[in-house]
């Protein structure tokens, strides 16, 4: 049984196999009189064209079991035109073998059009068609037979655009490959182009035709495009970026969908590389470079209008890499108004605002602006929504959160670091600040950036009647040399009058040797400047206060149209207010600025182990800074003589005070005025010794005070004091001070009931049996001012004269050797 029925299977396989060569041999008999068909070719290629379809030969050939038709020189033109529009080198018809054997009618069943050379043309207009051929290209059933053909192809093909209207050079797109495939549910279209060089490498292309009623500005359905290396140049986006230089490459993947004639929806992938954008004109010089940007992109149309999104998007700058999650625009309509509302989440102002300030549409002015502000931070969510009616746009609202927020303006104050959110409409709104690691900086005021670990408060604002009114609420700024906290009223009214402020700062802690990087110094005079970098040391600063009110072009409120007061409590300050001059240490005080000038006074203080009773420090304008520096120090009297000496009128007073031991304590009133601008002029310095009880030696001189009492003055010419209460040998004198400033010399009279020679007793003890015990008389010293001079001379005198033996002492005296004195310098 098996075998018989291999053997019927065999039978029928040899009986197939013979009538196919019987069909194969007939029809090949047939060919050669396919090309007596070429009128009816031509008759039905015009037909389907509406064109006039001329063949200059026909080729017959079997591919398989299918004949075909090649077609060769083929032309066509308008009607009644003898010149054609265009030319095909060749086309490839495979013919339906069924319905030609059975109707003895040519069917097509494929077309394949090879090295055909069209020019597309842009009219002035603005409408598109082939060259020397009318727009029409047949009706709505003609173009519907092209879908009854199962494959139409285009090989090796040229596409030359010459766009009149937009007066650019004309594109030649060679080897265009397209087929169109109707054996699916659907056509379609699948090709490839070959781009010019100016344009980039190669598009491919995948069409799926859903509808095909109506013209084809009708039609609907899917279209893939696929984008290699396209270059990106301002030729190439003349209408959007006719003011811009940009080139880079790109490759994209695009998903268009396409109902009735209209954008339906549109989503696809973009990588750009080595992007480079150079704004032309004044703005030369704002230029934006990328490595990398990549993302995916969508676009749909809506009931009221459309939505635009952009996700994943990827910048490279080197080895910067930023992520941004994505944007989302949309468009509605209501009530003949256009909404726009936003939304952006995790996008850069360094490559948001680079792009916009070398978009087109945005006018010169504002784009350098932009570009002046070099902004940087992240937004990490961002919503808007804008009314536009007519030409004229309103914000109805937005929402806000950043962080690492700053503009770094070369040419005004800048900010960095900042974070938090802002949320407002188009009357009123609020920011809210909570920064760490926050600066401020501002060229023309300070010489640093100020750095703040923390910035938090809530600052709002409301439009009323055209003017702008600033509220801030819990202002805190923090870092390790202060912290504040503060409440601010701000007022601009709509005029451009100035503006008025009402600022309330407390000041819970400060660093007085840190003060100086807070100070204006880039409006302050240098030497002023330089004055309190180096005098402000040290010290810690506790519950002070600022207040400033008043309208901000009147500022420092000099005829009392304002109140600006700064109240800073000081402890443990170190002020070394002149080179020359030990610091004052451990000082207590209050440092108060009203307007213009700058007042300290201390409660406590101490030059060297001196003790300060009272200083008080005073600037009476800071715009041309003076100090003037009043105070009282008590302490021990070598230490006042010390910081005598040591002091800029050492060289006055060195000399004496080198050659003096003193004891006891005493008490300075200091007087010292310290020039802070202009040039050449000198430090002022005066004062006045108090001596209670206080001892004075001359050293190597046998001479010596005790129990001083009076007061002794000094400046810059001299030191001077007259009937001071003192005793000497044990007996009570009035002592005289003066100094002669031509010579620097300095003479101490003192008069009194003296032991004349007592002073002598020790050299010559024969005296004691016939002088006379004491005198009434005058012993003075003179000594030089200058250190250079390291003599001093004693003279004895009485009157009248007392005994005989006086010459002997005094020659006794005088036959010791005198130094002679050195001349000061």
């Amino acid at each position: 049984m098996l075998a018989r029925i291999l053997h019927f299977f065999w039978l029928l396989t040899v009986a197939a196999l013979f009538l196919a060569a019987v069909v194969i041999a007939i029809g090949r008999l047939w060919v050669p009189s396919l090309v007596d068909y070429r009128a009816d070719l031509e008759e039905l290629a015009t037909d389907v064209l509406r064109k006039t379809v001329t063949i200059g030969r026909i080729e017959g050939a079997w591919r398989g079991l299918t004949p075909v038709l090649r077609l060769l020189d083929v032309a066509i033109t308008e009607p009644g035109q003898p010149v054609a529009g265009l030319s095909i080198s060749e086309i490839w018809i495979r013919i339906d073998a069924m319905n030609f054997l059975q109707e003895r009618r040519l069917s097509l069943e494929s077309i394949d059009v090879i090295g055909a050379d069209v020019t597309v043309i842009r009219d002035p207009d603005g409408n598109f068609h082939i060259s020397r051929m009318t727009q029409d290209s047949g009706d709505e059933r003609s173009l519907a037979d092209l879908f009854n053909i199962d494959r139409l192809s285009i090989h090796d093909s040229v596409i030359t655009y010459e766009d009149w209207h937009a007066e650019r050079y004309p594109v030649r797109f060679t080897d265009v490959t397209l087929t169109l495939d109707n054996t699916g549910e659907h056509p379609l279209l699948t090709g490839y182009v070959m781009l010019p060089p100016q344009l980039g490498h190669r598009v491919d292309v995948t069409a799926e035709i859903h509808e095909t009623e109506g013209p084809p500005e009708q039609w609907g359905g899917r279209v893939y495009l696929k984008g290699h290396s396209l270059l990106i140049s301002e030729e190439n986006l003349r209408s959007i970026a006719a003011d811009t230089n940009v080139s880079g490459t790109a490759d994209l993947r695009c998903w268009v969908n396409l109902g009735a004639g209209q954008l339906k929806q549109v989503r696809g992938e973009l990588e750009i590389t080595a992007l480079q954008l150079h704004q032309q004109g004044e703005d030369a010089g704002t230029d934006y470079a990328i490595d990398r940007f990549s993302g995916r992109f969508g676009w749909r149309k809506r009931p009221s209008g459309w939505q635009f999104t952009a996700q994943h998007l990827v910048v490279e700058q080197g080895a910067d890499v930023r992520e941004a999650a994505g944007v989302s625009i949309a468009q509605r309509s209501h009530q003949g108004d256009a909404y726009y509302s936003g939304e952006f989440t995790g996008l850069y102002l360094e490559d948001l605002l680079s792009v916009v300030r070398t978009a087109p549409g945005i006018p010169e002015a504002q784009r350098h602006r932009i570009a002046r502000l070099q902004p940087e931070g992240l937004i990490e969510k961002f919503y808007i929504d804008v009314r536009r009616t007519g030409d004229r746009s309103e914000v109805q609202e937005f929402d806000m959160t950043f962080r690492d927020l700053g503009i770094r303006p070369a040419d005004g104050p800048g900010f960095s670091g900042l974070r938090g959110s802002v949320t407002g409409t188009r009357d009123t709104g609020a920011i809210w600040l909570n920064t760490r690691h926050a600066g401020f900086s501002d060229a023309g005021v300070f010489r640093d950036e100020l750095q703040f670990d923390a910035v938090s408060g809530e600052i709002g604002w409301q439009w009323q009647d055209g003017d702008l009114a600033i509220t801030g609420n819990a202002l805190h700024v923090e870092n390790a040399d202060l912290a504040l906290t503060g409440e601010l009223d701000l007022g601009i009214p709509e005029d451009g009058a100035t503006p008025v402020v009402d600022l309330q700062l407390e000041m819970h802690r400060g660093q007085l040797g840190r003060l100086r990087h807070y100070l204006p110094a880039r409006v302050m005079p240098a030497t002023g400047v330089a004055w309190l970098d180096r005098s402000l040391v040290s010290g810690d600063i506790r519950d002070g206060s600022v207040v400033l009110k008043g309208p901000l072009d009147k500022l420092p409120f000099d005829n009392g149209e304002g109140q600006l007061e700064v109240r800073l409590p000081v402890t443990r300050a170190v002020l070394d207010f002149n080179p020359d001059w030990t610091p004052i240490r451990g000082l207590a005080a209050q440092v108060n600025i009203t307007g213009r000038s700058m007042d300290v006074v201390s409660r406590q203080g101490n030059i060297r182990t001196a003790s300060l009773a009272q200083v008080n420090a005073r600037i009476k304008d800071l715009a041309k800074p003076d100090l003037l520096l009043k105070g009282t120090v008590t302490g021990d009297l070598p230490v006042m003589l010390a910081e005598l000496g040591s002091s800029p009128l050492g060289e006055l007073y060195g000399g004496f005070v080198d050659r003096v031991t003193g004891t006891g304590k005493t008490k300075l009133d200091l007087d010292v005025f310290v020039p802070l601008h202009g040039k050449g002029r000198e430090v002022r310095i005066k004062g006045i010794i108090h001596l209670e009880g206080s001892g004075l030696k001359v050293n190597a001189s046998g001479i010596e005070l005790d129990r001083i009492r009076g007061k002794l003055a000094f400046d810059s010419d001299g030191i001077s004091g007259k009937d001071l209460q003192a005793r000497m040998l044990g007996a009570p004198v009035k002592v005289s001070v003066r100094t002669e400033p031509q010579d620097a010399v300095t003479n101490i009279s003192i008069r009194g009931p003296l032991d004349i020679v007592s002073i002598v007793a020790d050299e010559q003890p024969a005296l004691d049996a016939f002088c006379t015990a004491t005198v009434t008389g005058t012993c003075s010293f003179v000594s030089r001012g200058c250190r250079a001079a390291r003599k001093h001379r004693i003279s004895l005198s009485s009157s009248p004269p007392v005994l005989k033996v006086w010459p002997l002492i005094c020659r006794r005296r005088s036959a010791r050797p005198q130094p002679t004195l050195a001349p000061c310098r």
